[in-house]
């Protein structure tokens, strides 16, 4: 995952864009990093952060008609 980056949930939702990677952990043990997020809801502009290994890239345009 890299800072541009166009994602989403792996249990759905809205396609988001990848801000930052943060170095801090959310569990020590695995490493896991926090990936902010930024996306729009309507046209309220909203951004969020979550555990990197709940997010799945959207590789391809056809991926993007999948995302809600």
């Amino acid at each position: 995952m890299k800072t541009g980056q166009v994602v989403k949930l792996k249990n759905g939702g809205p396609l988001m864009a990848v801000v930052d990677i943060e170095g801090l952990t959310v569990c020590p043990d695995s490493g896991e990093q926090l990936v902010d997020c930024v996306w729009f809801e309507g046209k309220a502009f909203v951004r969020g952060k979550f555990s990197a290994c709940t997010l799945q890239a959207v590789s391809s345009p056809a991926m993007a008609g999948q995302a809600a």
